[in-house]
């Protein structure tokens, strides 16, 4: 994976997407919302902020697929729920430069909404931890329905 590559992949990893305007949830609106009790495991897809498509595959077993622009990588993850909201963690990624790094983010769901923010950590570098709130740089993923997906190995 070339360096323009990677500090793609790094940024979009950050939540840098388009800020979301949408009329009928506004960030606001996510904010103050509490997040519906649904599964992440499933097929999402968004734009990033260079209006690229970007997409997650969440699997039963904990493992996931994310795809920026056809340049995937592989990770696990694991969620923990709040009150409001949850937090995701996704390690272990299968790309050689992502390998030291961790993601740390948290969503919300709404039907078939998910509004997602996170950043990239380098895993020796002290991390204050979750974002506390999203930011216009969160995504907005939807909930793409296909047939149940094999897990990535």
């Amino acid at each position: 994976m070339n360096k323009a590559l990677l500090i793609m992949l790094l940024l979009t990893l950050s939540g840098c997407a388009t800020p979301y305007e949408h009329p009928r949830y506004p960030i606001l609106d996510w904010e103050k919302m509490t997040s519906e009790k649904k599964s992440i495991v499933g097929y999402w897809e968004g734009l990033t902020y260079e209006g690229k498509k970007i997409f997650y595959y969440f699997g039963s077993d904990g493992n996931c697929l994310w795809t920026v622009d056809k340049t995937s990588t592989r990770g696990r993850y694991e969620i923990t729920e709040s009150e409001n909201c949850y937090y995701l963690l996704i390690t272990d990624f299968s790309t050689k430069n992502l390998k030291d790094f961790a993601f740390y983010g948290m969503f919300k769901l709404k039907g078939n909404e998910m509004m997602f923010y996170g950043v990239p950590v380098k895993s020796t570098w002290a991390t204050s931890g979750y974002p506390k709130s999203f930011s216009a740089r969160s995504l907005l993923l939807k909930r793409k329905q296909i047939p149940e997906l094999k897990s990535p190995s």
